[in-house]
């Protein structure tokens, strides 16, 4: 996936007539809530993945890894990938940690370490979110960039860290919620496309939804946001 949809639309020219046009879009939500905004004041991770059906339907698997070094984890994945892709992880450190892509993202540095590879060292020996935000950046060459959602169950924190390229930003708190819907928060003048200012839009009613059930039951929470996909 990094290499289709961020490699090869840079390099396509040299090689056909009918190159890609960019990254395809995106249509995921995910949300991580805690404190006032869940019920039992715990944290609680929501992901959904929407994915071309050739490629989706293998991600049918909740592997679980025990490796030598470092933390268990379970992910969703498919048979054979060394890391989710889906980006659905729970590890024994207590981390819950899920993404959605940044729709419309260009930028690949062919010097860096794929996103394959750090998601799953950091899920792996990551003992905090912090430690889990520091890691993920070393080597970070942009490919499948993302809006990374975190929860710590033996701390109650949340985060969001918006992992671009060149422009990053990190959220943590105790209380509350962040989402992800595909529509990056870091709104630079590179980024300002048709497609991002869609996005946009979409990021105002997932923002609206999500007010609108704050402190409610949960399950009409996640619904109302997985709706506004």
């Amino acid at each position: 996936m990094e290499l289709t949809g961020y490699w090869w639309p840079q390099v396509a020219a040299n090689y056909s007539n009918n190159p890609p046009q960019g990254p395809r879009g995106s249509h995921c939500s995910g949300f991580v809530a805690t404190g006032s905004a869940t019920r039992d004041g715990k944290p609680v991770i929501v992901h959904e993945s929407f994915d071309d059906f050739w490629s989706g339907q293998y991600f049918n698997v909740c592997e679980e890894v025990h490796p030598t070094n470092g933390h268990a984890f379970k992910m969703q994945t498919v048979p054979g990938y060394i890391d989710s892709m889906t980006d659905f992880y729970v590890t024994d450190a207590g981390l819950g940690i899920t993404e959605t892509t940044i729709a419309g993202f260009v930028g690949y540095d062919v010097h860096g370490m794929p996103e394959f590879i750090r998601a799953r060292k950091v899920t792996q020996y990551a003992n905090n979110i912090d430690q889990w935000v520091k890691l993920v950046n070393e080597g970070n060459n942009g490919g499948y960039a993302n809006i990374w959602l975190l929860c710590n169950i033996n701390t109650g924190e949340i985060a969001r860290f918006e992992q671009e390229l060149k422009h990053q930003e990190l959220l943590e708190s105790t209380d509350g919620f962040y989402y992800g819907c595909n529509a990056c928060h870091i709104v630079t003048l590179s980024m300002l496309t048709t497609a991002i200012m869609i996005l946009i839009n979409k990021l105002v009613h997932v923002e609206h939804a999500l007010k609108n059930y704050y402190q409610r039951y949960l399950g009409q929470l996640m619904m109302a946001l997985l709706r506004e996909s």
